[in-house]
């Protein structure tokens, strides 16, 4: 898998949630102390059944570009080969 093929799970928190997001690229941003996430993933809607948890991360995050997450907010990255269902969002 070359880099530009590359899926990364992003799983961060906030106060209300934990998010596992799918994105293409993970990077520092200029702004000190945030990540950036860009090049959101979810699942095509091939499937009969649709998941509430994937509606919801895409209402939320489907027009956004770039995320920028405060670094303190991140749980773990991790580079993927495929793009499996995300379990997020999840109350706390």
């Amino acid at each position: 898998m070359s880099t530009d093929d590359a899926i990364y799970r992003v799983q961060f928190k906030t106060e209300q949630h934990y998010y596992d997001l799918y994105v293409r690229h993970v990077f520092p941003a200029d702004m000190a102390g945030f990540i950036c996430l860009e090049g959101f993933l979810f699942h095509e809607e091939t499937q009969v059944l649709i998941d509430p948890r994937v509606e919801k991360l895409t209402a939320e995050f489907g027009d956004v570009s770039t995320a920028f997450v405060p670094y303190h907010q991140i749980i773990r990255i991790d580079k993927v080969c495929l793009l499996y269902t995300s379990p997020s969002p999840r109350d706390s």
